[in-house]
């Protein structure tokens, strides 16, 4: 007898589902990640070859998953809405579970001997395959738990030549960003001269190294190392407008709009430029620690965000590039303060620990100030948070605690001592009252003012941005795969864990997604927080906080 069919639509699979699958995998790569490492291959392996050069597979990975993302993100969305999810049995996502813990069992068992097991002149090659074929399959099994392998077919045949030309441009981006990297030498020249042309009209005594990428004033100098040449700045500039001219199409003027990509990328090298310069005077004048410690790492973040936002608002206003009318600009107006009621918070947040992270170095002193910078700024757009309607959610709690564990399987207790030792020393010095006071100030940003101002900016503001520049016509927990996947890396990024710091940011979108509720994500991650903050104060696991 034939059994009726349950039609789901695929785009808003149960929500139970997508946290316990999204939990498997990740599972999975930390209890492989925990077990192996380049370090543990046999140099004498069959694959050592390519795990040597997993950092470049992975970077080649990520530039055409983006890529293609980009050209085909929206057609595939909308293949899975109008394709209908027809599951008759459980047991089909059942089965495909079960197919994926089997094949992962085998794929952790092969790696022992695969990649640190005695050599066979005969079976090395078999193992090595059937390594490959297990990883395969484990992936491909998850897969099939989220979608049935015949609507996977279905759209992956209906996207034609999106699978050609997405892939195409990935890997085209990705030699060209090894081309810039094999270049930088070029750029760091360029660079050091106009950062010794900036110092020589302030200072007589500037200092220019060409052959060593050396400038400095008197004493002090700094090496225009590669990352510090401008290419990176650059070229996310151009990622960045890249995909701003892309999603925004229709608000700008064809071809001259294509000229922002030339211009943001030369006031990115400028601001670079500008940057150093401006280290170089602080370490002269004394401000040494700063300079190369929260100047140094932050300052660069900061320009970046506010010369693209800058210049997309800019261009959207401007005659020239935009073709929004005056009633339309007016509203273009009004959306520019609204975004600066979702990210001024965040942004006060950045500035302030720029100045405040290397003041000592390893022990923030001045921690307290991001928290009054941050409640400065909420209280300041307080009436443009009518639609942040604080509930209680267990979904949310759940996902806190689950990102929780996640962090501390990625980072264990006093993972470094020396930072927790220099917290210690910090906090001896001040003595117990003030001791208390900061802190206070300490849990209360952690678990308040930095959940608040960083789920406006990148749940509240940029999931949706990513879709309209309109964001607010975005009903509140909608996303693309393309929005919540950016929104994930950005906030993985700022956060200097790259990995862990996306799988939380994308664990808070789904808390966003359940309700639509962006108190969901603030409270998602005020729990993790406050969790990371109790396990600080009842083990002394200071690094944590660093």
């Amino acid at each position: 007898m034939k059994s009726t069919a349950v039609v789901r639509d695929p785009a808003s699979l149960p929500f139970g589902r997508w946290v316990f699958l999204v939990a498997l995998l990740t599972a999975e790569f930390i209890a492989i990640s925990l077990r192996f490492d380049a370090y543990s291959v046999r140099p004498d392996r069959a694959l050592n070859g390519i795990i040597s050069h997993a950092g470049t597979i992975a970077r080649l990975g990520i530039a055409i998953g983006l890529a293609t993302l980009m050209v085909a993100g929206s057609r595939w969305l909308r293949l899975l809405r109008q394709e209908c999810l027809r599951v008759n049995d459980s047991s089909v996502v059942l089965s495909a579970i079960g197919g994926n813990l089997l094949a992962f069992f085998v794929f952790y068992g092969l790696s022992t001997v695969t990649l640190e097991g005695a050599p066979s002149r005969h079976s090395d090659l078999a193992l090595a395959l059937a390594w490959i074929l297990a990883g395969f399959a484990t992936l491909v099994f998850w897969a099939m738990a989220v979608l049935p392998a015949g609507l996977w077919y279905s759209i992956l045949t209906r996207c034609g030549w999106s699978l050609a030309i997405g892939p195409a441009l990935g890997l085209v981006a990705f030699l060209l960003g090894l081309l810039a990297r094999n270049q930088w030498r070029l750029l760091s020249q360029a660079t050091l001269r106009l950062v010794a042309f900036l110092l020589s009209l302030v200072f007589s005594d500037t200092v220019s190294e060409p052959g060593s990428a050396m400038v400095g004033i008197g004493s002090f100098s700094v090496s225009i190392a590669p990352e510090c040449s401008g290419y990176e700045g650059v070229g996310m500039m151009a990622a960045l407008l890249g995909v701003s001219l892309w999603l925004f199409r229709r608000d700008f003027q064809f071809p001259r709009a294509l000229a922002l990509l030339p211009l943001g990328m030369v006031l990115m090298w400028l601001a670079n430029a500008l940057r150093i310069a401006a280290l170089v005077a602080l370490g002269t004048y004394g401000f040494r620690k700063f300079a190369l410690g929260g100047f140094h790492s932050l300052a660069g973040w900061l320009l970046f965000l506010l010369i693209g936002l800058a210049l997309i608002a800019w261009a959207r206003q401007s005659s020239f590039f935009s073709t929004l009318h005056a009633n339309e600009l007016d509203k273009e107006r009004h959306r520019v303060s609204l975004d600066g009621a979702y990210l001024v918070p965040a942004m006060a947040i950045i500035a302030t620990a720029m100045v405040t992270l290397s003041l000592p170095p390893g022990f923030d002193l001045y921690y307290p100030a991001r928290v009054i910078a941050a409640g400065a700024a909420l209280l300041l757009y307080r009436g443009s948070y009518s639609a942040l309607r604080f509930g209680w959610s267990w979904e949310a709690l759940l996902i806190g605690c689950l990102v929780f564990a996640l962090w501390m399987a990625m980072e264990p207790l006093n993972a470094s001592p020396s930072s927790g030792e220099l917290f210690r020393s910090g906090l001896g010095a001040l003595g117990p009252i003030w001791a208390v006071v900061w802190l206070a100030f300490r849990v209360v940003g952690s678990v308040i003012t930095v959940p608040l101002a960083e789920e406006l900016a990148f749940r509240g503001y940029l999931t949706r941005r990513l879709i309209s520049a309109d964001f607010l016509s975005i009903p509140p927990g909608r996303m693309t795969w393309l929005s919540f996947l950016v929104s994930s890396f950005l906030f993985g990024a700022l956060h200097g864990r790259w990995f862990a710091g996306t799988l939380a940011g994308m664990a808070y979108a789904l808390a966003y997604r359940r309700r639509g509720e962006l108190a969901d994500a603030v409270l998602a991650h005020g729990v993790t927080n406050a969790l990371i903050a109790i396990t600080v104060l009842a083990t002394g696991s200071w690094s944590l906080w660093s």
